[in-house]
């Protein structure tokens, strides 16, 4: 049963999607999150549109997710969608970690360890 309107839980992909598509109107981060990594990978018979997930991902970024924050700077530093930019990515990492995503701060940490040679900080913010 779905928490916010009561309806019993979708069991077919296009009723998932109106469902969450509802929930976008509301303005929830996290379907807004979905919605973008659906549109990403393709998934539920949608066709896979890097930009359009991206449009997602920035939405629930701008409603406060931190895990939006993380997969927009996995997109910048692998280049989906987007021009390979290190330092956007990086900036995408650092306010995820300060939003508590925790895979914003490993790769922080990833970043400082391998990259740039700082060892204390990676494994400083592998620590936390």
């Amino acid at each position: 049963v779905c928490p916010f309107c009561r309806e019993p839980n979708p069991t077919a992909g296009p009723e998932y999607l109106c469902q969450l598509q509802a929930r976008c109107l509301k303005n929830d981060p996290y379907a807004f999150l979905l919605m973008g990594e659906f549109h990403r990978n393709g998934n539920f018979e949608l066709a896979k549109d890097d930009l359009k997930a991206l449009d997602y991902l920035i939405r629930s970024v701008e409603l406060g997710s931190g895990e939006a924050c993380a997969k927009i700077g996995m997109c910048y530093t692998e280049g989906t969608g987007v021009s390979v930019d290190e330092e956007r990515g990086a900036l995408f990492f650092r306010v995820g970690a300060l939003r508590g995503e925790i895979m914003a701060r490993h790769n922080i940490g990833c970043s400082e360890y391998y990259d740039l040679g700082n060892h204390e900080f990676g494994i400083r913010h592998w620590k936390i």
